[in-house]
C-alpha cells in the first residue's frame, strides 16, 4: 500500500539516502556508539581512557576535525582522502602522525583505527566526532551525519558548560530523534562544595534537562585528572560502556528496530508538515481570490458557538448543578465543636434536665435558651462561610453585564442567607435518649434541611439569570446565523481542505502502521539498562606493538615571558603622608588674597583622597569572571555557579556612611525599561507580546529554530515568570539587603532579569584602596546586545580585565568584540586592556600551559591586540592562597604587577597635578609679595599693564578658534564611517556563510525547510544589524577619545601662550562628559525576505544547484546598499551632534579661562593696599618646603 501511495507523495532525496544508509546498517548488523560533545569537554580524553591508550588528539583548544572510527582487530590504520584514495598501515603505525590526521579536516575524509580492544566485538564500533560547537559548519554537518545511524550517543559535557545552549539544543535534537543518550558530565573535579552543593548542582542539572524535554539513559560524573575524587563515577562509566559494546549482539535487533521506527516516524512528521503546507496553499488561493483564510477558522468557531447558544439555558443549569453539587457534596456544617454544642442543647431539652432547686424552671429555661443561642450563632456562621459566601461568589462570577435584569439578580444574590429559628431546631427533635448515634442522625438531617432551603433560594436566582440572559442569547444566535450566511462563500474551500487533509491522513495512517511494527514500548532502553547490569569478563592483555606516542602537546610549547612590576614604583604611603600634611596646612587660614587658590588646592586634594579606580570585567559565559572577582576581593562575595549568573551590571565598592560593609543595594528596572525590553525581544521573535499581554502569552506554542530565537524566547519566558512573581518587590524601586540575601537577585534568572544594577558594599584591601569592581553581563547576552553598557563601561574604566577560561577558545562573537575593543583601546592615552587566562591550574604540565598561552596570544594578535598582556592565573587557587596567606602566590604577584603598572601610574599622575598646583601657588605668592613691595607709581603701571593683558587674553580666548578640533574629529569620524561602509559587504558575506548553511537549513519537508531557512535569514539580518551597532558604539568611543585628546592639546597650546603673561594661571578642569549617540532603537539592516522564501523549491536545488549562492550574492548586495544608505544618514546626524558636543565642551573650557583671568584681576586689587608681607613670606617659605618634599618623592 505504501509503495503505491509513495508515487503520489514521494520520498525526499534525503529520506531515500537515509533509508539506504539505515538498510545498509541493518544488513551489517553493527552496533555503533558515537562520542560527541563540545570541543573542550574532554571527549577524546574520555575515549583514550576507555581504550587504555592515548590514540586521539587531546588539547584545551579544538583539535578534532574528522570522524574517527575505532574497531577491534589487529593494529592498523586506514586514512581515506577526499578523492577516495586510501592509505593503510598494519602492525607499525605512525603514531606521531595520527593526531595530526585527526586535526586535518581539509584533505582527509575518514580515519579508521583498528586495535586490540577486546571489549569491542566483531559488530560493535566506536566513533569520535568533532566538537558540536565548532565554528566550522562542516564540522557540525559531519557530526550530525554520523549520528543518523548510531545506536547510542555518549554525550560528554564539561562541568562549567552543562547548561550552555549549545549542549541543550543538541541534546534536545537527539531526544526528538529518539536517540538513547548516555550523558557524562566531565571535569567534576572543578566542583567546589563551598560555592555550590553537589546536591543542588545535580538537582539543577536534572531539572534543566527535564524542562528542555531531554531524555537520557543515564547521567554520570567523571574526572580524568582526579581519579579518586569522591564524585568520580568513571569506574561505573567504564564498565557500563564496555559492557554495552561487548554484549551488543543482543542489542542489535532492538537497535535496528529503533532506527527503522525512527525513519518512518520522521516521514510521518514530514507528511504532517506537507499536509499543513497543502492546506496553506488553499489558504493562499483564497487570498488571491480576495477572501480571508481566517474566515474558515471563524466559520468553524461560529458553528460551535451556534451549537452552544442553542443549548445555552440547559447548559447553564447543568453547570450550576455541577458546581452546586461540588460545593455541598462534602460540606461539614457540624464539625466537632458545633456537634458538641448540639449535644449539649439536646441534653438540655430532655424533660429530666434541671438546673438548681430554687427557681429551677426559670433557670432551666434560661440554660436551654443560652445553649440554643450558642448553637444557632455558630451554625449560622458555618452556613455563611461554607455555603452562602461561595454561592454568592459563584453567581457573581457570571457575566452580569449581559443581563437585562441585573439589579434584580444582584439584589437576589445579596439576599442569599438563612435564618435558623426555634422551630428549625425543635421540630425534628424526637423523644428518647440523646446518645451519640441520635446526635449524628439529628445533625445529618438538619444539614440536609439547610442545604435544601439554600438550594431553593439559589434556584430562584438561577431562574432570574436565565430570564435575564434570553435577550443576549437571542441576539447572539441571530448575529451568528447572519455571519454564517456571509461565510457560505468559503464552504467550497472547506471541502477542498477536508479532501486534501483526508488524502494525507490516509497515507500517514499507513506509515503509522508501518512504524508500529517496530514499536518497542521503550524495551530498547530497558534492555540497554539491563545489559549494563551484566558481568563483563576479564580480558587477556593484548600487545599493541611498539608505540612511540608524542610526549608534547599537539599545540606549541614556546614559553611566554610574564610581565614584572616596574622597579620605580610610586610610594603611595609616603605620598599620602605628604598630602595629609599639605591638607592640614591649607585648611588653616592664610592670606585673604589667595583664599580662592587655597580652596582650589583643597578641592584637588579631596579628589585625590576620594579617588576611585574602576576595573571592569568582561568575558564570555562561564569564563569565570565572578570567580576572578572573588579572588581579587579575597572572599566569596559574588555568587559563583556553572549556570549563567551575571544578567546585569554588578558593582563592588567600599562601604560608606549610608551603606555598611556586607550589604547590597538592589536597583530594579523601571516599568518603562521592561516595556522596551519586551517590545524589542518580541520584535526579534516576530510575536505580538506587550507588557500588558505577556502573562497571556503561551510560550509553549512558539517554536524557536535559530540560536538567537531560542535565547530571546528563553529571555521573554523568564520575564513572564519574573513579572508574575514580583510580589516581594516593586519595579523602579531599590532595596538594601545583606550580602547573604543578594544571591537570588544575581543568580536566579527569573529575578535577575528585572534587576537594573546590584551594588555590593564590601570592605577589603582592594576596595579600601579605592578600586571599584564592575562585573558586566556578557557582551553577547541580551542585556549586552541591546544596551550600550559594554562600550559605556569601557569609557568609564581605568582598566579592563578580559577573562577567558583555560580550555574555552574565543567564539566568533568574542573575536568580533575583541577586534572592536582593540580599536577602541588604541584611541586611549594608555593601554587599558589586561587578558586573563583563568583556571590555568587545569594544565597538565608547563609545556601544555605555554602552548595554550601561545595559542591565546596569537588569537589576540590576530584580532588586533598588537601587544597583549596575558596572565595565566587560577582564581580558585588565588582565593585560597589569599585566605591562607600563602607566600609567593602567583595571583598576588599579578595583582602587584597590575597595581604598579596601572593604579600606581594613575596615582602618580594625580599626585603630580597637585605638585604642579602648589608650584603655581608659589608663583602667585611671589607675584603677590612683589606687588605689595612695589612703589605706588609702579603699582599704577602694573595695573594698566594688567588691564591691557586681561583685555587682550579675554579677547584672545574668545576668538581662539576650535575649528581644528571639529575638523580633526569630523575627519576621524568620516574615516571610520567610510571604513565601516567598506567592511559591511565582507561582514554580511561571512555572516551569511556561517548562518545559512546545511546545518541550519534543514527539515523533513518543504514547509519545515522554509521555516528554518526563514529563521536563518532573520538571524542573518539581526546579526548584521548587531554588528553595525557594535561597530558604531566602538566608533563613538574612539571619537570621544579623539575629542578629549584634541581639546587637551588645544588647552595646552593656549596655556603656554597665556602663561607668558600669567605664569601662575592654573589649568581648566576637563569636562568628564562623553560623546555618545543613542542608536539602540535604530534599524540599519532591513530586507523583505518573505519574497525570497516563496521562491524556495528544495534543499537540493538550494544547496547543490547554486540557488543559495545566487541568494547570497543578491541579499549581500542589497543589504550592503541599504546599510550604506543608513550609515550615510547616521553619519550626517552624528556630525551635527559632534559639532554641538564640541561647541558646548569648548564653551565650558573658555568660561573657566575667563574666570581664571578674572581671578588675576581680583587678586591684584585685593593686594593694592595690603601690607601683610609677613604672612606671605611665611607662606612662601612653607610652600617651598612642600614643593621640595613633593618633588623628591617623584624622583625616588
Amino acid at each position: 500500500m505504501i509503495e503505491t501511495l509513495e508515487r503520489v507523495i514521494r520520498e525526499t532525496e534525503q529520506e531515500t539516502l537515509k533509508k539506504m544508509k539505515i538498510q545498509n546498517k541493518v544488513q551489517e548488523q553493527s552496533f555503533q556508539v558515537a562520542f560527541c560533545g563540545h570541543f573542550s569537554a574532554g571527549k577524546s580524553t574520555v575515549l583514550n581512557r576507555l581504550m587504555g591508550k592515548d590514540l586521539l588528539p587531546t588539547s584545551p583548544i579544538p583539535t578534532s576535525a574528522n570522524i574517527i572510527r575505532i574497531q577491534n582487530g589487529s593494529l592498523g590504520l586506514t586514512i581515506q582522502n577526499k578523492e577516495g584514495v586510501e592509505q593503510k598501515w598494519e602492525g607499525e603505525i605512525p603514531w606521531e602522525q595520527v593526531r595530526n590526521f585527526g586535526m586535518n579536516g581539509v584533505d582527509i575524509h575518514s580515519i579508521t583505527i583498528s586495535a586490540p580492544l577486546p571489549f569491542l566485538n566483531e559488530r560493535s564500533v566506536i566513533f569520535d566526532t568533532p566538537g558540536v560547537d565548532s565554528t566550522d559548519p562542516t564540522h557540525q554537518e559531519v557530526t550530525m551525519d554520523a549520528l543518523q545511524e548510531t545506536d547510542l550517543i555518549v554525550y560528554v559535557m564539561e562541568y562549567n558548560h552543562v547548561q550552555s545552549e549549545t549542549n541543550l539544543n543538541f541534546l534536545k535534537q537527539l531526544t526528538d530523534e529518539n536517540k538513547p543518550i548516555y550523558m557524562i558530565i566531565n571535569q567534576i573535579d572543578k566542583h567546589d562544595e563551598d560555592e555550590l552543593s553537589f546536591k543542588h548542582f545535580d538537582h539543577s542539572t536534572r531539572e534543566t534537562l527535564k524542562n528542555w524535554g531531554i531524555h537520557y539513559l543515564k547521567l554520570a560524573y567523571t574526572s580524568m585528572k582526579a581519579h579518586h575524587h569522591p564524585l568520580n563515577d568513571w569506574t561505573e562509566v567504564d564498565e557500563d560502556i564496555k559492557t554495552l559494546l561487548y554484549f551488543s549482539n543482543d542489542l542489535v535487533p532492538l537497535a535496528n528496530k529503533r532506527l527503522l521506527q525512527g525513519f518512518y516516524l520522521r516521514i510521518m512528521l514530514r507528511l504532517e508538515d506537507d499536509r499543513n503546507e497543502a492546506i496553506q496553499e488553499i489558504k493562499d488561493k483564497m487570498l488571491h481570490s480576495g477572501l480571508n483564510p481566517n474566515d474558515i477558522r471563524e466559520r468553524e468557531e461560529l458553528l460551535n458557538k451556534r451549537s452552544d447558544l442553542e443549548g445555552a439555558k440547559a447548559r447553564l443549569e447543568q453547570n450550576f448543578t455541577k458546581q452546586w453539587n461540588d460545593l455541598v457534596k462534602n460540606v461539614t456544617l457540624f464539625p466537632y465543636t458545633t456537634t458538641e454544642l448540639t449535644r449539649q442543647w439536646l441534653e438540655a431539652m430532655d424533660p429530666s434536665y434541671r438546673v438548681g432547686w430554687i427557681f429551677s424552671k426559670k433557670k432551666t429555661d434560661q440554660a436551654r435558651q443560652e445553649r440554643l443561642q450558642r448553637l444557632k450563632n455558630e451554625l449560622e456562621d458555618k452556613v455563611q462561610s461554607l455555603i452562602i459566601f461561595h454561592l454568592q461568589a459563584l453567581f457573581r462570577s457570571y457575566d452580569l453585564d449581559l443581563l437585562t435584569n441585573r439589579h434584580e439578580v444582584e439584589a437576589a444574590i445579596e439576599k442569599l442567607t438563612i435564618s435558623l429559628d426555634y422551630d428549625f431546631f425543635t421540630s425534628s427533635v424526637q423523644q428518647g435518649p440523646k446518645n451519640r448515634d441520635y446526635v449524628f442522625t439529628y445533625t445529618k438531617e438538619r444539614t440536609k434541611e439547610i442545604v435544601s432551603r439554600i438550594k431553593r433560594q439559589a434556584t430562584h436566582v438561577l431562574e432570574l439569570i436565565q430570564i435575564g440572559m434570553e435577550n443576549y442569547w437571542t441576539r447572539e444566535r441571530n448575529s451568528v446565523s447572519e455571519r454564517l450566511n456571509q461565510l457560505r462563500v468559503v464552504e467550497q474551500y472547506v471541502g477542498e481542505m477536508n479532501e486534501r487533509k483526508k488524502r494525507y491522513d490516509d497515507v500517514i495512517v499507513e506509515y503509522a502502521r508501518e512504524a508500529s511494527q517496530y514499536k518497542d514500548e521503550d524495551r530498547y532502553e530497558s534492555m540497554l539498562k539491563s545489559t549494563m547490569q551484566r558481568t563483563l569478563p576479564t580480558f587477556a592483555q593484548h600487545e599493541w606493538g611498539e608505540m612511540t606516542l608524542p610526549n608534547e602537546s599537539v599545540i606549541g610549547v614556546v614559553e611566554q615571558e610574564g610581565s614584572e612590576a616596574p622597579n620605580d614604583r610610586f610610594d603611595e604611603k609616603i605620598a599620602m603622608k605628604w598630602i595629609k600634611e599639605l591638607k592640614s596646612h591649607f585648611q588653616n587660614a592664610g592670606h585673604h588674597a589667595v583664599d580662592e587658590e587655597r580652596k582650589e588646592i583643597l578641592k584637588r586634594i579631596k579628589r585625590f583622597e576620594n579617588r576611585t579606580f574602576t576595573i571592569s570585567l568582561f568575558g564570555a559565559f562561564s569564563a569565570g569572571k565572578s570567580s576572578f572577582a572573588n579572588a581579587l576581593l579575597g572572599d566569596h562575595v559574588l555568587p559563583v555557579s556553572p549556570n549563567p549568573t551575571t544578567a546585569t551590571v554588578n558593582v563592588v565598592k567600599q562601604s560608606n556612611h549610608e551603606h555598611e560593609s556586607g550589604t547590597a543595594l538592589i536597583e530594579m528596572k523601571s516599568e518603562q525599561t521592561i516595556r522596551k525590553e519586551i517590545e524589542l525581544v518580541s520584535k526579534q521573535l516576530e510575536v505580538d507580546v506587550s507588557y500588558e499581554t505577556i502573562q497571556k502569552w503561551d510560550h509553549t506554542k512558539y517554536t524557536a529554530t535559530s540560536k538567537w530565537q531560542k535565547t530571546y524566547h528563553a529571555y521573554l519566558t523568564m520575564l513572564k515568570t519574573g513579572l508574575s512573581g514580583q510580589e516581594d518587590f516593586l519595579l523602579d524601586d531599590s532595596y538594601s539587603v545583606s550580602l547573604n540575601d543578594v544571591s537570588p537577585f544575581i543568580a536566579k534568572e527569573e529575578r535577575a532579569c528585572l534587576v537594573q544594577k546590584v551594588t555590593i558594599f564590601y570592605d577589603c584591601e582592594l576596595t579600601k584602596n579605592g578600586v571599584v569592581l564592575v562585573d558586566t553581563p556578557g557582551v553577547n547576552s541580551i542585556h549586552g546586545r541591546h544596551t550600550q553598557v559594554a562600550f559605556k563601561q569601557v569609557q568609564q574604566s581605568d582598566a579592563i580585565f578580559y577573562v577567558s577560561y583555560y580550555n574555552h577558545s574565543f567564539s566568533k562573537a568574542d573575536q568580533l568584540f575583541l577586534q572592536q575593543m582593540a580599536k577602541v583601546n588604541d584611541g586611549f592615552r594608555e593601554d587599558k586592556l589586561y587578558f586573563i587566562l583563568n583556571a590555568s591550574d587545569l594544565a597538565s604540565n608547563e609545556s601544555e600551559l605555554n602552548g595554550v598561552k601561545n595559542h591565546v596570544i596569537q588569537q589576540l594578535k590576530n584580532n588586533g591586540i598588537s601587544e597583549p598582556r596575558l596572565f595565566a592565573l587560577s582564581s580558585k587557587k588565588g582565593l585560597s592562597g589569599k585566605q591562607s596567606n600563602e607566600p609567593d602566590n602567583p595571583f598576588q604577584n599579578f595583582e602587584r604587577t597590575f597595581y604598579a603598572s596601572t593604579i600606581n601610574d594613575i596615582l602618580k599622575l594625580s599626585y603630580m597635578l597637585i605638585v604642579d598646583e602648589i608650584k603655581k601657588y608659589k608663583e602667585i605668592l611671589i607675584e603677590s609679595i612683589d606687588l605689595i613691595q612695589s612703589e605706588n607709581d609702579k603699582k599704577e603701571e602694573k595695573e594698566k599693564e594688567l588691564h591691557a593683558k586681561l583685555k587682550h587674553w579675554k579677547e584672545e580666548v574668545s576668538n581662539t578658534s576650535y575649528d581644528v578640533i571639529s575638523q580633526l574629529s569630523k575627519q576621524e569620524l568620516q574615516q571610520l564611517f567610510v571604513y565601516l561602509r567598506e567592511r559591511i559587504r565582507f561582514q554580511l558575506n561571512d555572516n551569511y556563510q556561517d548562518i545559512v548553511n546545511v546545518t541550519t537549513v534543514t527539515g523533513a519537508n518543504k514547509r519545515t525547510q522554509k521555516q528554518t531557512l526563514r529563521s536563518a535569514l532573520v538571524e542573518w539580518l539581526n546579526e548584521g544589524d548587531h554588528f553595525i551597532k557594535q561597530e558604531l558604539q566602538a566608533t563613538f568611543v574612539r571619537i570621544d577619545a579623539k575629542i578629549h585628546l584634541s581639546i587637551n592639546e588645544w588647552i595646552d597650546l593656549l596655556m603656554v601662550r597665556i602663561q607668558n603673561d600669567f605664569q601662575s594661571l592654573s589649568r581648566p578642569v576637563e569636562d568628564m562628559n562623553h560623546f555618545q549617540v543613542d542608536i539602540r532603537s535604530r534599524r540599519f539592516l532591513e530586507i523583505e525576505i518573505d519574497r525570497y522564501i516563496q521562491q524556495f523549491h528544495s534543499l537540493r536545488r538550494f544547496f547543490e544547484e547554486g540557488e543559495n549562492r545566487r541568494w547570497k550574492e543578491e541579499l549581500v548586495t542589497k543589504g550592503t546598499e541599504h546599510v550604506q544608505e543608513q550609515l550615510k544618514a547616521c553619519e550626517d546626524e552624528t556630525i551635527i551632534h559632534l559639532h554641538s558636543f564640541i561647541e558646548q565642551y569648548v564653551a565650558n573650557i573658555k568660561e573657566q579661562f575667563y574666570d581664571k583671568l578674572q581671578r588675576q584681576s581680583d587678586r591684584f586689587y585685593s593686594l593694592m593696599n595690603d601690607t601683610q608681607l609677613d604672612i606671605l613670606f611665611t607662606e612662601e617659605k612653607k610652600v617651598n618646603q612642600f614643593i621640595k618634599d613633593g618633588v623628591s618623592q617623584l624622583q625616588k
